[in-house]
């Protein structure tokens, strides 16, 4: 499904046709060849989806997924304003934080990310990243891709190799 962008109902592509038939040569066009090349690039642009995020249905999964592993992953309740767990969602990928005050004023809450998985549609795979002391992403040597979100989860809980909570 195209994503609509400027005229409601419209893709991109028939938003810029719509524009550039009404005014010919507009937003800084000066020939055919460049109307031409636009609308190419335009529907490239359209026929993208597979760099999308997640779409509604996907993305309820995935929260319910993260939640339940949030229920038996989280420290107890009396702690939680000390340290916490949580998660991010962000186009294509999935985080695990740690939340914690800052040490020097309690007032600031931190979030300090220690697992990511980014789902790849190409090869409909998960893949797996922590994040090193040089606090760049890694690959998870011992298993870089997983099928499914929950199989990420499960690594991270494992902590067979201490590489995501240290």
């Amino acid at each position: 499904m195209p994503v609509t962008h400027g005229v409601a109902g419209s893709s991109p592509v028939q938003t810029a046709t719509k524009t550039l038939k009404a005014s010919p040569y507009g937003c800084g066009i000066r020939s055919p060849q460049q109307v031409s090349n636009l609308l190419r690039v335009l529907s490239f642009i359209e026929n993208l989806d597979w760099l999308m995020s997640f779409n509604q249905f996907q993305s309820s999964l995935f929260i319910k997924e993260l939640d339940a592993y949030l229920a038996i992953a989280r420290p107890n309740p009396e702690i939680r304003h000390q340290v916490d767990l949580g998660y991010e969602i962000e186009n294509q990928s999935v985080t695990l934080l740690e939340i914690r005050p800052n040490w020097m004023n309690p007032e600031i809450i931190q979030k300090f990310a220690f697992a990511k998985a980014t789902f790849v549609k190409i090869q409909n795979v998960w893949k797996v990243y922590w994040m090193r002391s040089d606090l760049k992403w890694h690959a998870y040597e011992p298993s870089p891709t997983v099928s499914h979100l929950r199989d990420f989860l499960r690594l991270v809980h494992e902590v067979k190799y201490h590489c995501f909570k240290g």
